[in-house]
This record gives structure tokens, sequence and C-alpha cells, in this order.
């Protein structure tokens, strides 16, 4: 066998495949899940479980096609653009939010948080049917998608 002749094995091109694939970004999960046009409801805020909303009304967040995002905090509606390539995501100016009063001290902690999350995030996964939420320092949030 000579030095490099495991470069032409069969399994050397498995390996190397399955490698390469799985290091593509994908804004798709492997069930169909997308990142845009689906509702994420919110089920981490930094490692902690959302606080839920009086009402059928949970935190959530969506992206659209024409890159505006809308959503609702437990409190608020928000909105604004983003801006996607690959697995980069980002906040594309600022913000806007109702100012209704949240009179829940958590639900208005929770609303301070996830506006920080939404402008501080730079990229995402997705994996089944959970998205996460990256920002300089790591893992910001998750959120679940919404069966429809």
């Amino acid at each position: 066998m000579t030095r490099f002749s495991w470069f032409r094995s069969p399994l050397f091109s498995v390996i190397a495949i399955t490698l390469m694939t799985a290091c593509v970004p994908h804004s798709t999960s492997s069930d169909g899940t997308s990142l845009v046009g689906t509702e994420w409801r919110l089920a981490e805020l930094h490692d902690a479980p959302s606080t839920k909303a009086p009402g059928e009304r949970q935190p959530n967040i969506r992206f659209e096609e024409d890159l505006r995002l809308s959503g609702f905090t437990g409190c608020n509606n928000v909105s604004g653009r983003y801006t996607r390539q690959g697995t980069e995501l980002g906040v594309d100016g600022p913000l806007a939010m109702t100012r209704m009063a949240c009179l829940d001290p958590q639900l208005n902690a929770q609303e301070q948080r996830l506006a920080a999350v939404l402008e501080a995030m730079n990229r995402y996964t997705i994996a089944a049917d959970l998205l996460t939420l990256y920002g300089p320092e790591g893992r910001l949030a998750r959120f679940q998608a919404v069966s429809e």
C-alpha cells in the first residue's frame, strides 16, 4: 500500500462526503421546518424556560420572506427587518415595539431580554423543530416551531 492510497478507498469517500455535508449551513431542518414562514414560540431565554403569558398567545417570532420579522414578547408586539446569509442572522435597523404596560415583572424582564437577544443575534441553527439563536457570547435563546 502506498503512502496515500487510503485517499482512493470507498470508506474515505463516504467519510469525506459525510463530513462536508454536515458542515453546510441549512435554513431548513431535516424534517422540513424552515426559518422563514414558521411561527417560532419562545422556549428558553438565556438557558431559562420562557415565562408564559396570560391567555392563548405566547411569546413568539416569525421571519418572513420579504426580510421582515414580527413577534410578541408576552406583553407587546415587536417588528422590524432582518438580514440573513447562510446561517448568519441579524436585525437590520432598530426594532419597533408597541408600548403596552407589562404588569407582570417576570414578563417585563423577559420582554427586555428578548428584545436584547434579537438585537444581539448573529447566527442560528435549526434542528428538527427547534430554532436556536446565537450571539457573540454563545447561545441566546431557543424557539419551538408551532404546528399550524
